[in-house]
């Protein structure tokens, strides 16, 4: 290390840089959550925001629970700064005959929407040649489960934050032999807050990992 006066000295929380002729440059951290960039071969490095690339998922909020009534993202995530998010989920257990359904607030959980879901689920079993269906308009049903189920699969949300134009997307697959599709539209009002929950009970058991599709 050069001894120079004027950059030899590390500043607190800074990063060392090499500088012209030996020298050595303190790089200030700048604002929190930049990344430290290049800036080409003869220039130093700075800390600049992020480039989000277009149609990358940002990790945003991962919960695990086991016999809970649901699980729910709130405001803190669900927000305007994506249109379109992506729930994954591992490991779902219901209790016998219970279904995994989904509802939404606008209110951030003080109360959820209960009407308007016009919501439908598909479903076949692996040796069965035709499908089987069920619909609700007071829940987004996701899928019907079992007690000796373990179930995965992805929701895909679209336009929560507008005050129309919502949807919802599902495909799971339950246990070892169902494969079930469900869909759902018509709500309106902007939505901050959804969750997951058992019908008929309290033993529904996940993990849920949600996500914000950047565009």
């Amino acid at each position: 290390m050069t001894n120079n006066a004027l950059n030899y000295i590390p500043t607190q929380y800074s990063v060392l840089s090499g500088g012209a002729s030996g020298g050595i440059n303190n790089i200030s951290p700048s604002t929190s959550g930049y990344v430290l960039t290049s800036n080409g071969l003869s220039s130093q490095p700075t800390f600049q925001a992020s480039s989000a690339v277009s149609g990358a998922l940002v990790k945003l909020q991962t919960q695990s629970s086991a016999s809970t009534a649901g699980i729910a993202f709130n405001s803190t995530y669900i927000t305007s700064t994506y249109n379109i998010y992506v729930v994954v989920m591992n490991k779902v257990t219901v209790s016998t005959s219970g279904n995994l359904n989904l509802e939404v607030s606008t209110n951030n959980g003080s109360s959820y929407v209960s009407t308007g879901y016009l919501s439908g689920n598909a479903y076949m079993g692996y040796t069965s040649s035709s499908f089987g269906n069920e619909n609700s308009t007071t829940f987004y049903q996701l899928f019907t489960g079992s007690s000796t189920a373990v179930s995965s699969g992805t929701v895909w949300l679209f336009n929560l934050p507008l005050s129309t134009g919502h949807s919802i997307y599902s495909d799971f697959f339950v246990g070892n032999d169902y494969w079930q599709k469900g869909y759902g539209s018509n709500l309106t009002g902007s939505i901050n807050n959804i969750q997951f929950y058992q019908s008929g009970g309290s033993n529904f058991s996940a993990t849920a990992t949600l996500y914000g599709l950047i565009q």
